[in-house]
């Protein structure tokens, strides 16, 4: 799973969360806190996702409370990506500016 606001996901570190989820239900990314939206969950974690919305949950660590996660430390995502750009989020204007700087790239000026 990859939420919409990390352009900078690697496919490298995609393909070592999915190698290190092998025998669980998940491989959730550790740094200073956990990244549920970037993790790797086996089809059956949908099952579980379900019973939690239905009694009531709205809460990943919910589901993570559910589920046989191994958590993938810092060190070994750095092997994978180096700077972390995975974890880069875009949800402001601000970070949407930072993102294009990222790529070289100009800030559109604002509509109007």
């Amino acid at each position: 799973m990859v939420a919409c606001d990390l352009p900078f996901v690697k496919p490298r570190l995609l393909c070592g969360l999915a190698e290190f989820a092998r025998g669980a239900d998940a491989a959730v990314p550790l740094t200073d806190r956990p990244h549920p939206l970037c993790a790797v969950y086996r089809r059956d974690a949908a099952g579980v996702a379900e019973e939690v919305l239905r009694a009531g949950g709205r809460s990943v660590r919910e589901l993570l409370g559910r589920l046989h996660v191994r958590y993938v430390t810092e060190d070994l995502l750095r092997a994978w990506d180096p700077e972390l750009a995975s974890f880069v989020n875009v949800n402001t204007p601000e970070e949407y500016g930072q993102a294009l700087a990222r790529l070289g790239r100009d800030t559109p000026a604002p509509p109007g």
